[in-house]
């Protein structure tokens, strides 16, 4: 099989792009041929081998060549259905409308999230959206190497999270939970790549002796979450900051109806989510992160899922229609 990936390219800057190079790291190991083509940037070679492949995958948009020609699509719906909404409706990219009015397009919807699927069978009118597992890099991430020194702002507990502001869901809650523990307890926030704006500083202000270390970067995470007791989210999917953390070793505590967190409580009530990190990190017991990681986010199984979609769709398309 030889397949187009069509991803903008920006290692350690974006989860999508992440995701994506786990996915397509795991299709080489299995023996498929795959070019990745950065639709910002095409360049000749992609060209040719648009030509020759036998499908294009959109992550990340596709240039005009890539929509004209005769090759079935299957777009990969990294993003959640809501954000997108709230993105264009809020005045940004134009990229739910893009994709409603696109939907015929694609002979295939693929999305890592099954609590996503009802709003995608929506947005491109079909039945058949696949889910497939949410990868994470295991060699990368994992409880060996390094450990961050958080120095000064070192608590008895260190907490971190690391999951950023979005439209749909941002971690103000979970945060605000920590304000809220007794003394001993540090919360990190990390993943600031845009900057530390003022109501994010008066938020890590407000939480007092709780109040830790706050960071612009990214590229350090995997010593970031060694070092730490517990990562906090307010998902109910599995972020990567969640699949990372918990490759990692460490313990994740996020909201409700989370079915891969090592432990859930309600993220939007701060009494309730800061009671529940105090069991957490006093009483110790905590199934191992690791494990989890291992055998949920393991990017072959993504892989072997991914291709049997693409599978299916070819032999649709080899498959005449009858009359």
């Amino acid at each position: 099989m030889r397949i187009v990936h069509s991803l903008s390219v920006t290692p350690g800057a974006c989860g999508l792009y992440e995701t994506a190079n786990e996915l397509i790291g795991a299709e080489l190991k299995l023996g498929v041929t795959v070019t990745v083509a950065n639709p910002l940037r095409p360049r000749k070679r992609d060209v040719e081998a648009l030509q020759k492949c036998d499908l294009i995958v959109d992550h990340s948009g596709l240039t005009g060549d890539m929509w004209k020609a005769n090759k079935p699509i299957i777009h990969v719906r990294h993003g959640r259905p809501h954000s997108t909404f709230l993105m264009e409706e809020q005045g940004g990219k134009k990229i739910y409308s893009f994709l409603r009015n696109s939907r015929k397009r694609y002979k295939a919807v693929v999305t890592f999230w099954k609590s996503h699927v009802p709003y995608l069978e929506l947005m491109f009118d079909r039945k058949d959206i696949s889910v497939i597992t949410a990868p994470v890099n295991l060699e990368k991430w994992c409880p060996g190497g390094p450990v961050h020194d958080f120095g000064e702002n070192r608590g008895e507990f260190n907490i971190v999270c690391a999951d950023i502001f979005r439209r749909d869901e941002d971690p103000f809650h979970v945060l605000s939970a920590c304000g809220l523990l007794p003394e001993g307890f540090k919360v990190h926030l990390a993943g600031l790549k845009g900057g530390i704006n003022s109501a994010t500083t008066a938020l890590v202000g407000s939480l007092g002796r709780n109040r830790g270390s706050m960071f612009n970067w990214i590229s350090g995470l995997p010593l970031l979450y060694r070092a730490a007791d517990l990562v906090i989210s307010p998902h109910k999917i599995a972020t990567r900051a969640i699949r990372e953390a918990m490759a990692c070793g460490t313990p994740v505590l996020a909201d409700l109806g989370n079915p891969h967190a090592s432990q859930v409580a309600d993220a939007h009530d701060s009494s309730c989510f800061s009671w529940a990190i105090q069991d957490i990190l006093k009483l110790r017991t905590i199934p191992s992160a690791r494990e989890y990681a291992m055998k949920n986010f393991n990017p072959q199984d993504s892989a072997k899922e991914f291709l049997a979609v693409a599978e299916t769709v070819l032999r649709a398309r080899e498959t005449p229609c009858s009359t």
